[in-house]
């Protein structure tokens, strides 16, 4: 293997493990040599996260238990739908972290942080068990709110560099094979001890379950961090290009760069309808709460939801990695939109809960397959630019509409108590961001892409040119 450059000498936590301090090589064939060697490492790297992190959803995955968590302490909707919104809403703190976190620093930077944020979810759920009868609702939704921030924003932060590095150490004809793996990996491990998960939700009343199945998840999410402890990362030398280091003051390296974006009228129309697809897919875990309010279902029977949530990443992962590969991320995104608007419609035309769990299988397919489409869609529509700047820009130009989406949705419920009003309103949105992925969005891999475009040329999109870093799997 052709030798790396370390910039940075490992110090601190680095002096025990070693991966965490990031290789950068001299060149991009010394880059491509070193990620094909250490391949096979990373790869069970990347993947056994997801595996050992799949063992924790059964027991707190926000997008079922946030809902139903807040529902049996009579919260507002509205809080339901600003927890929903926190990924987005953190997600624009990527450019903060592309400005301040050197390439040689990347790892550190983000294993420690993540392996730290379970730890508020930890505390709380955990002295909730214990000592949380004498505390009033509003204690608890306070304290459950403050650490679901911590929980979710932080890695949502940190997502853009988590994404580089995962695709700087993939060769780009893995990618999608990647992808598969992290999907399937996830999913069986949960559906393994999804059976556990649904014994406790019954073993103790109503909230105490939800409180010692968080300690339990928290605990397994934070062992799961351990495996990226033994990633090698090595920076591919793109990212240390003069042009793509940051320039002048923060805010204006900010507006720099979303400017820069929004000129692009391509990239521009595929960020519309991206964050139509994205809003949709947001607000679709309102299906658990009105699951309860709308069928009046039990603790055990929502309990149903995550291991449904599994069986989706499980087999869809594979197929629309599969998918991606051979037509491009721009049918994904069709794909996702469909699911969408079949999950809404499902939910506004029966009020059986079978078909509301049908609804939300087609719905959890989508939010994993969507992070990819922006990641891969958006670097290849603008080779050249390093990934993680394009998925920090894509992530704040959508963030104001997710938020206040779902504030909207939750509030809307508080003052009509119904839910087929914002299932209405999403079923619209995925409609829309169909039509416009299937008629409007350019696909980069077609042979008559780039064409009458300065400086790009037919029918690269799918073999981009070097650094350009496609990423999403």
């Amino acid at each position: 293997m052709p030798r790396s450059v370390v910039e940075s000498a490992p110090t601190g936590p680095t002096r025990l493990f070693p991966g965490l301090a990031s290789r950068v090589p001299a060149s991009p064939e010394e880059h491509r040599a070193a990620v094909a060697t250490d391949y096979r490492r990373n790869r069970t790297v990347f993947a056994g996260w997801e595996f050992l992190w799949g063992l924790g959803a059964p027991f707190a995955l926000y997008s079922t238990f946030a809902p139903a968590y807040l529902a049996t302490l009579n919260a507002p909707q509205l809080l339901v739908g600003l927890i929903l919104a926190v990924p987005p809403l953190f997600s624009a703190t990527q450019l903060l972290v592309g400005y301040f976190v050197r390439p040689a620093d990347r790892l550190r930077t983000v294993v420690l942080p993540i392996m730290g944020c379970m730890l508020p979810l930890l505390a709380y759920s955990a002295a909730a068990a214990v000592w949380g009868e004498t505390w009033t609702s509003g204690v608890h939704a306070t304290l459950y709110t403050a650490a679901m921030l911590v929980f979710l924003g932080l890695p949502c932060a940190l997502n853009s560099l988590m994404w580089e590095i995962i695709t700087d150490n993939t060769p780009e004809d893995r990618r999608g094979e990647l992808f598969g793996w992290r999907a399937v990996g996830a999913g069986i491990s949960g559906l393994a001890v999804s059976g556990i998960a649904a014994w406790l939700l019954q073993r103790w009343d109503t909230p105490l379950n939800y409180r010692i199945s968080f300690t339990i998840g928290s605990i397994l999410y934070f062992l799961s961090c351990l495996i990226l402890l033994r990633t090698r990362d090595h920076v591919h030398p793109v990212h240390l290009r003069t042009e793509h280091r940051p320039q002048g003051s923060l805010l204006a390296h900010v507006v720099a760069l979303v400017h820069e974006r929004w000129r692009d009228a391509r990239y521009r129309g595929f960020m519309f309808f991206y964050t139509l697809l994205v809003v949709a897919s947001t607000n679709a875990p309102f299906m658990v709460a009105g699951a309860r309010s709308e069928l009046g279902a039990s603790a055990r029977e929502l309990g149903l939801f995550v291991p449904l949530y599994l069986v989706a990443l499980t087999v869809s992962g594979p197929l629309l990695g599969r998918l991606a590969d051979r037509c491009g991320f721009r049918l994904v995104g069709v794909v996702c939109g469909l699911l969408l608007t079949s999950a809404f419609l499902l939910c506004l035309i029966s009020d059986h809960l079978w078909v509301w769990y049908a609804a939300f299988t087609l719905y959890a397919a989508c939010p994993f397959a969507a992070a990819a489409v922006l990641a891969n869609l958006s670097a290849e529509l603008c080779p050249g630019v390093p990934a993680s700047r394009l998925i920090a820009v894509g992530n704040v130009m959508v963030i104001g509409f997710v938020v206040a989406g779902s504030a909207l949705c939750g509030a809307v419920i508080d003052a009509t108590g119904s839910y087929p009003a914002i299932f209405t309103a999403n079923l619209v949105l995925a409609i829309v961001a169909t039509a416009g992925f299937l008629f409007v969005v350019r696909e980069p891999r077609s042979p008559t892409f780039g064409a009458n475009t300065p400086g790009v040329a037919p029918a690269q999109g799918r073999a981009l040119p070097e650094g350009s870093d496609s990423s999403g799997s």
